[in-house]
């Protein structure tokens, strides 16, 4: 009788994980691509792991962060002309570009324009880049930054996109796992 509760109270308890993670999120508007997955950011003396939601339709981006249990916690979104970031207490800041508005936050520089780009693995076509091409995907040296896009995988109309991404500068830390790739053509 013991062990039937006990079946009882496991089966309970990975429904109820299962419920926490975030479905993928499917695309809204033609040509918008959306990737979902976790990221991890270390630098200096701190360090965070979020869900994420990426969002682009190549004119405006839209990057949603959220706690493991689901919980968006802050939203970014951007286009060529302003960002905007709105926090869980519904509190929003505006600045002319998603690189200023992330310093101003958070005190963290991430090239936000160019990792709509990396995402891809793909070097931003608005600055210098040197790409060489690896056993298991490419490395792109841009701005500062050493990037890794590994673990391509088709994608349809897309070719092939990286599953994994790493991108490290001046002892900043940042790793992009791809759970699913979704897009509307």
């Amino acid at each position: 009788m013991m062990r039937g509760f006990k079946g009882l109270w496991c089966l309970l308890a990975v429904l109820w994980l299962a419920a926490c993670a975030t479905p993928p999120a499917a695309p809204t508007r033609a040509g918008e691509l959306v990737a979902t997955g976790r990221v991890a950011l270390r630098v200096p003396n701190d360090s965070q792991i979020a869900n994420f939601t990426w969002r682009d339709d190549g004119q405006q981006a839209a990057l949603d962060l959220g706690t493991p249990l689901g919980q968006t916690v802050a939203r970014l979104t951007f286009d060529a002309n302003s960002a905007h970031l709105m926090d869980s207490s519904g509190k929003e800041t505006s600045a002319g570009s998603p690189e200023e508005l992330l310093q101003a936050r958070t005190g963290w520089q991430l090239p936000v324009q160019g990792m709509r780009w990396w995402l891809r693995g793909k070097a931003d076509p608005a600055t210098p880049a040197q790409v060489t091409p690896t056993s298991d995907g490419v490395h792109i040296s841009q701005n500062g930054w050493e990037i890794d896009a590994t673990d391509l995988r088709d994608a349809g109309r897309e070719g092939k996109l990286p599953w994994r991404i790493h991108a490290s500068q001046n002892g900043l830390d940042l790793k992009i796992v791809v759970s699913d790739w979704q897009w509307l053509p």
